[in-house]
């Protein structure tokens, strides 16, 4: 038993140093391959690292390259420029004589200028005096000559009054022919502002002004015929200055207006109208 025993031991022992004999190269074999690889694996990454540099290298390289252009180009704007300037000093240079000359001439005759404007202006206020002096004088015989008219000035008929007016009234509302109709029913006020006709012209030529679209002319000439108390245009004329205040974008006026309108004429058939156009 015992043999049997030390025989087996025996053999565990020999297959334990057989097997460590047999491990021993193969694991220093194996250490070896892996520091090569290693190794190499440290050789590539450096050869990768260093062409990364040499490839960032070269685009710095283009880069200066690029500057180093534009700065080159710059450069030579710069001195073509320069060369312009200093040609325009030079011409500068050579007629800043003529230049000063030509600035003195100048102002010789400004001064010239100056002494003729203020004769000028002298003689011109010696002469509105003298337009003055004659606008006193033509006054003074208009109102003489008014005077002298009113003495002597025909009367027209009723009848060659109405005919007159009915003629004029056309003219108005004949196109092209309402400026034609203004110095009749001015004249005819002049000649019987007592007619029963006479507050229809002057009405009618606040609608001539009004057709011509001067509404500060007609808003003049429709407030004459309130001066006709008894005229039957009183509210005609009223509502006609309400439209042109209205064309004239004044609505606070044309509201008083229509105030106006409402208070002397509370019938009057131009208050609805009116209303439409004032809100």
């Amino acid at each position: 038993m015992k043999h049997i025993i030390y025989s087996i031991l025996m053999m565990v022992l020999v297959l334990f140093l057989y097997s460590c004999s047999g491990t021993a190269p193969k694991t220093a074999s194996s250490s070896k391959a892996n520091q090569a690889q290693i190794d190499n694996n440290k050789v590539k990454v450096g050869i990768e690292q260093q062409k990364n540099k040499i490839l960032e290298l070269e685009q710095l390289v283009k880069e200066l390259n690029n500057r180093i252009e534009y700065q080159e180009n710059m450069l030579s704007t710069l001195s073509e420029e320069f060369s312009d300037q200093m040609e325009i000093v030079n011409k500068y240079d050579s007629s800043s004589s003529k230049i000063t000359q030509t600035l003195i001439k100048m102002k010789n005759k400004f001064e010239v200028l100056e002494d003729r404007a203020f004769y000028t202006d002298s003689v011109y206020f010696e002469i509105v005096n003298d337009l003055v002096k004659i606008d006193s004088k033509i006054q003074i015989l208009s109102k003489n000559q008014s005077s002298i008219n009113s003495d002597t000035s025909v009367v027209i008929s009723d009848d060659e009054y109405s005919r007159r007016y009915s003629e004029a009234l056309n003219s108005f509302f004949n196109n092209g022919l309402a400026q034609n109709s203004l110095g009749e029913f001015e004249k005819l006020i002049s000649l019987r502002s007592d007619h029963s006709l006479s507050d229809n012209c002057q009405y009618w030529i606040g609608e001539v002004y009004y057709k011509q679209k001067l509404f500060k002319e007609s808003i003049n000439e429709f407030s004459k015929v309130f001066k006709f108390q008894d005229s039957n245009k009183l509210d005609d004329a009223q509502y006609k200055i309400i439209l042109c205040y209205v064309n004239l974008g004044d609505y606070d006026l044309a509201k008083q207006n229509l105030d106006e309108l409402r208070i002397n004429f509370p019938n009057s058939e131009y208050i609805n109208k009116a209303n439409k156009l004032i809100k």
